[in-house]
Formats: C-alpha cells, sequence, structure tokens
C-alpha cells in the first residue's frame, strides 16, 4: 500500500458472513484505490483461472483461518506472500482481515502492476462483488 493522489475510486465489501446466515461474524471495509470495482473483479478472475486460487474460497470455512500449502506455494511463487510467513507444513496463516485484505490487492497487482489501495472510510462507494463474503472462516464465535 503506498500513498497516491490517484486513488478516485471508492470500493466497499463484506468480509465474513454477509447474509448472517451462519456466524454471523462479519467485517464492512472500505478501500480507495486506483482502480474500478470491476478492473478488481476481473483481476481476481484472471488469477483464479490462471493460478486455480479463488479469492472466495481462501479463509472460507468455518473458523479457518489457513491457506494450505498447495495454495501457498502458488502464492509464494507469484509474490503474493512471503515464503517466511508458512510454517513447518508449508502453510500459510492469514492474520486477521487486514492479512486477507492485503493479500487479494497483491493478487489484483499480479495482473495491474500500477495498482494501489489504501483502507478508507467514507460514505461515497462502489461494490467488489469478488470479495463479498470472501473470508468467512476469519471471524469465530
Amino acid at each position: 500500500m503506498e500513498s497516491n493522489k490517484n486513488l478516485t475510486h471508492i470500493i466497499t465489501f463484506t468480509l465474513g458472513d454477509p447474509s448472517g446466515d451462519g456466524s454471523g461474524l462479519k467485517e464492512d471495509w472500505r478501500i480507495k484505490t486506483t482502480h474500478s470495482a470491476k478492473e478488481i473483479d476481473d483481476a481476481l478472475r484472471k488469477f483464479k483461472d490462471e493460478f486455480g486460487i479463488d479469492i472466495q474460497d481462501i479463509c472460507s470455512d468455518y473458523q479457518c483461518s489457513t491457506i494450505y500449502s498447495d495454495e501457498a506455494e502458488i502464492l509464494v511463487k507469484q509474490g503474493i506472500i512471503d515464503k517466511d510467513g508458512l510454517d513447518k507444513n508449508g502453510d500459510y496463516y492469514v492474520d486477521g482481515d487486514s492479512d486477507f485484505v492485503s493479500i487479494a490487492m497483491m493478487m489484483v497487482k499480479h495482473y495491474i502492476p500500477e495498482f494501489d489501495w489504501s483502507h478508507y472510510t467514507d460514505d461515497n462507494e462502489e461494490q467488489c462483488l469478488q470479495l463479498e463474503g470472501a473470508g468467512y472462516g476469519l471471524y469465530c464465535l
């Protein structure tokens, strides 16, 4: 995340259980970005198509904050996560919602190298459908 005056898009999404039909635990996020929600969605879809890793599947099981070794290895090779963050089994523990969002934004940056973002709070917003409801396993009762 870098300081950039061209952060013109305000994007909103909910991590966790947005519908409240499971744990009911969620966190609403707003970020300010250099690119639109559609461009972010497209980049995340491209990452899924190329590498088989869907942001919707990361931390999607109840009380699961782990990216297992098969996907963690791919993310390390693509520069999304640092190999020093892997445990002895090659798994990566996602350290909360900020870490999760950072991983997602690095996946976007893989396809849009000039992409930049920052956490933001305001009521003017766009919705990023690929991140909506992602990270369900991050929120425990």
